[in-house]
């Protein structure tokens, strides 16, 4: 025998056992938010998500972002998770941003396996918030008789609504004086 020789050399088999493969979940086929424009609360809808094998549906990750153009938008900021097993649902949401301002959100599906696998995200339409501008003062104001005994008429006119704003009424104020041109009173409203 050579030196070298060493004789037959056994096997052993291994079993690895079962190996699961993921997949990503898929992001819902369309997302909306309504009204446009909003006063209060606006309301996120989606649907169209879908689980796969070994990872299925969990719950949904929303994040948003804002403008003051709806053309330059902030980065996205974390909103909420949504707990369901659904393909579709909706949430509602009271934006804090200022009067005419945008705002958007984004949603992806999360699934039971891990962060690697949830889908990517779709992008919701943007909605705004109603613009208000403030009315405009009357141009005109003038109190009569001058000097008076008893009653004073006070007219005005000129004033205008502003943009979402309209005119629903007027509040007088007066101020008092011993002396003519002299230190007067703090305001008091009158109606």
């Amino acid at each position: 025998m050579s030196s070298c020789d060493h004789g037959d050399i056994g096997s052993t088999q291994v079993s690895l056992g079962t190996i699961t493969i993921y997949s990503p979940c898929g992001a819902p086929a369309s997302a909306s938010l309504t009204p446009n424009p909003f006063e209060g609360n606006v309301t996120l809808n989606w649907s169209g998500a879908s689980g796969v094998s070994n990872n299925s549906i969990s719950s949904y990750f929303i994040q948003h972002s804002t403008s003051s153009d709806n053309s330059s938008w902030s980065g996205w900021t974390d909103t909420t998770t949504i707990s369901t097993n659904s393909s579709s649902g909706s949430t509602q949401f009271t934006p804090s941003i200022s009067r005419g301002n945008y705002i958007k959100y984004r949603i992806r599906t999360q699934g039971t396996a891990v962060s690697s696998y949830y889908s990517g995200l779709i992008e919701s339409n943007s909605v705004r918030r109603i613009p208000y501008t403030n009315c405009t003062a009357p141009k005109v104001f003038d109190a009569i008789p001058n000097p008076f005994e008893n009653a004073i008429n006070i007219s005005w006119s000129g004033a205008s609504s502003g943009t979402n704003n309209s005119i629903t009424g007027y509040t007088l104020e007066y101020s008092t004086s011993t002396s003519g041109n002299a230190t007067f009173e703090g305001a008091k409203v009158t109606t």
